[in-house]
């Protein structure tokens, strides 16, 4: 995205070894050496697991995130705070 730093979407789908809370916030920023930088910061989902499956840049130059359940998301870049932004199946 910037200065070497890149999103990653782990996928954790069926992985219920992981804890609920890392799974359902499964979007991080790596720098360049690939240390964490962030860890989406997301409201609690009214599902247990609800965790990311998508992760796009829109037209306008936003990052965008879909959940399992359909919310959808923007990512501020510099925080990794998420702000739900709509819905979809």
């Amino acid at each position: 995205i910037d200065n070497g730093q890149h999103l990653k979407l782990i996928d954790v789908a069926g992985n219920k070894s992981i804890p609920i809370d890392e799974a359902n916030s499964n979007i991080v920023c790596v720098d360049k050496n690939s240390n964490i930088i962030w860890r989406i910061s997301v409201p609690e989902s009214s599902y247990e697991r609800d965790s990311f499956v998508a992760l796009s840049k829109e037209s306008d130059g936003k990052i965008t995130a879909r959940r399992f359940f359909g919310n959808t998301y923007t990512i501020n870049l510099s925080t990794g705070e998420a702000s739900q932004s709509g819905w979809q199946k």
